[in-house]
C-alpha cells in the first residue's frame, strides 16, 4: 500500500507519552484541502491534513531544518525506495517529538523530514488520525450540500483504513483529497473487472501521488451503480506499467516509474495464491469533492462521509 512508504523509516517505537484529556470534536474547513498550524519544538509550521497518512508528521526537508529537528542517532536516517518518490527513492530523517495541532493538546509522534517535496503548497502533511481529538470533522463549503451519509469501518483499531472483500481478495480502502481520480492497484482492478463492475476504457493518464511524480494509469468505465463498500465508483482508474501505457497513449512517456518497480501494474499473475502484491483502492476528489462533510470518528472506528451524488453518474471523464 502506497501510504506505508512514508513510515518505512520508523524502527523501534518509543514509549507513548501520557496523554492529556482531548477534545471530543475538532472541526476544520477544507478549501479545497484542510490546512492546520503545527507546533514542534519552538517552531510553528503549516501542514495539510491527510486522510491517507497515520502515525507521523511528514515534512519537506526545508521545514524540518527550519524547525531544527535532529534525526535519532544511527537509525534516524534511511534511504527509502518507492516509485511514489521522484527518482525512485528519498532520504528520510526522523525522530519522536511532542507535536501540537493548533490549540489542541500536545501528542508524542514521529516527525519525518524528507529530501523530496511532500507538499508543494505547505510545509508537509499530518494524518487526520494524528489530530489530537476524538472526532475530526472536515467541512467542505464548496461541495454540494445535503445527500446521504456513507459509513466505512476501520479494519484495525488504530488505523483508519477500511477493508472490503472482492471475491477472495482483501482490499484496503483509503481516501485522499489530492488525487483527482479514484485510483486502485492492479489486483483490485482485476477483481472488479471479473465481477463486472468496471471495464477497461483504453485511455491513459498520469497520477501524481507526490509533487514531481507521474505514474501512468488506465481509465476504467464503471457499470451503472457500481460501488465498493457502498461507495460509488465515479471516475475509477487502475495503475498500469509504462509499457502498457505507451501502447495506449504517447502521453505515458512523461511517466517517472521504472520497469523494475511496477508493483501495481494491471497484469496480474494467474496464480492468485502466489501473488503477494497489495490490493488497495483510493477514493479521490471525484468522490470527495461531492462530500460536504468528512468525519473521522476515532471512538466509533469509522469514517462518515456526507455526499451529494446528484448528477454524479454523468460527470465521468
Amino acid at each position: 500500500m502506497i501510504r506505508r512508504f512514508f513510515l518505512m523509516a520508523l524502527l523501534a517505537a518509543s514509549p507513548a507519552a501520557a496523554r492529556q484529556a482531548i477534545p471530543p470534536v475538532y472541526e476544520l474547513t477544507a478549501d479545497p484541502v484542510p490546512v492546520v498550524p503545527v507546533h514542534i519544538k519552538k517552531s510553528t509550521l503549516t501542514v495539510q491534513v491527510s486522510l491517507l497518512l497515520n502515525g507521523a508528521l511528514v515534512l519537506n526537508q526545508p521545514a524540518g531544518e527550519r524547525a531544527r529537528l535532529k534525526a535519532f542517532p544511527i537509525i534516524g536516517k534511511q534511504r527509502v525506495k518507492g516509485n511514489i518518490f521522484p527518482g525512485g527513492s528519498a532520504l528520510v530523517r526522523g525522530n519522536r517529538y511532542d507535536v501540537a495541532v493548533g490549540d489542541l493538546p500536545k501528542d508524542g509522534m514521529y516527525a519525518l523530514w524528507i529530501d523530496k517535496t511532500i507538499s508543494a503548497e505547505t510545509d508537509g502533511l499530518i494524518g487526520a488520525m494524528d489530530v489530537n481529538a476524538a472526532r475530526v470533522v472536515i467541512v467542505r463549503p464548496q461541495a454540494p450540500k445535503g445527500g446521504q451519509t456513507f459509513t466505512l469501518a476501520f479494519k484495525d483499531k488504530d488505523d483508519p483504513v477500511g477493508e472490503v472483500m472482492l471475491g477472495d481478495l482483501h482490499v484496503d480502502i483509503v481516501f485522499d483529497f489530492r488525487s483527482a481520480q479514484t485510483m486502485m492497484s492492479a489486483r483490485t482492478a482485476k477483481a472488479l473487472q471479473d465481477a463486472g463492475l468496471v471495464r477497461r476504457a483504453g485511455s491513459v493518464g498520469l497520477w501524481g501521488p507526490l509533487p514531481g511524480v507521474a505514474l501512468p494509469f488506465e481509465r476504467l468505465a464503471p457499470a451503472p451503480g457500481a460501488s465498493v463498500a457502498g461507495l460509488p465508483l465515479l471516475q475509477p482508474a487502475a495503475r498500469i506499467s509504462e509499457a502498457r501505457a505507451k501502447e495506449l497513449d504517447a502521453q505515458a512517456k512523461a511517466g517517472t516509474s521504472t520497469p523494475e518497480d511496477e508493483l501495481d501494474t494491471i497484469t496480474v499473475s494467474a496464480d492468485k495464491k502466489k501473488d503477494k502484491r497489495p490490493a488497495w483502492l483510493l477514493f479521490g476528489a471525484d468522490l470527495l469533492d461531492r462530500c460536504s462533510r468528512v468525519e473521522l470518528d476515532k471512538p466509533g472506528r469509522r469514517w462518515l462521509l456526507t455526499c451529494n451524488l446528484d448528477g454524479a453518474q454523468t460527470a465521468q471523464r
